[in-house]
């Protein structure tokens, strides 16, 4: 069996079956992509817009690499990169909470993890203890490891095989965590009083709308 068959199987169904989906994740990704360029060519000089488009690039890095291991039937695993991503996140709200926490983050003076969600109020303790108990660790419990069994049979599955509808349920995880980075992203723009930080708004807002009204949808 090639080591590729799931992905390859995925991939047949992100040019088909899910194609609308791959194509707002797509989407997503490029208005980000968008914010972090203008961050870059007209504040790259600034501070502040400097760590913000590093911590974006971060986030978009750890999303993107949540998506490749869920082609690759490995969600699971994809949580063990949601965990820091959640960091990453929660470091832009610190920062766009109040712009002078840049100079912590370049005099190597940030708070921790912990105490950086406390200061912002973060919405993601339980999600996070959760990715870390599962995912970002391994631990002989039925949620770390049942989709390591086939449970009808008892056998183990050393190859996870694909499932359209478990690979849509991660595409929706995906995209739903974009659109949170991507409301970062344009209030950065916003604090720099970046010119078109309004019309990026609007293209996220309506990316937004797109993607939940189609993964809201019952799949086929």
């Amino acid at each position: 069996m090639s080591l590729w068959n799931t992905r390859n199987d995925a991939v047949v169904d992100l040019d088909g079956a899910l194609k609308n989906e791959a194509a707002v994740l797509r989407e997503a990704f490029e208005l980000l992509d968008v914010c972090i360029t203008d961050l870059e060519t007209e504040y790259g000089s600034t501070p502040y817009a400097r760590v913000c488009a590093l911590t974006l690039i971060k986030a978009r890095n750890l999303l993107l690499g949540s998506y490749s291991l869920s082609i690759d039937g490995l969600a699971q695993e994809a949580g063990a990169l949601l965990r820091p991503f959640i960091e990453v996140f929660e470091k832009m709200v610190y920062f766009n909470e109040d712009p002078s926490r840049i100079d912590e983050a370049i005099d190597g003076r940030l708070p921790n993890a912990g105490e950086i969600a406390k200061r912002i109020q973060g919405q993601f303790k339980g999600l996070r203890e959760y990715l870390n108990q599962h995912s970002a660790h391994f631990g002989l419990t039925y949620e770390s490891a049942r989709h390591l069994i086939d449970w009808q049979t008892l056998k183990l599955k050393p190859v996870q095989p694909y499932s359209r509808k478990v690979l849509r349920t991660n595409l929706k995880s995906i995209f739903t965590f974009l659109v949170f980075l991507n409301v970062q992203a344009v209030d950065c723009l916003g604090n720099l009083s970046n010119r078109s930080a309004n019309e990026i708004a609007d293209r996220c807002e309506a990316c937004k709308i797109e993607g939940f009204e189609l993964f809201d949808k019952s799949a086929d």
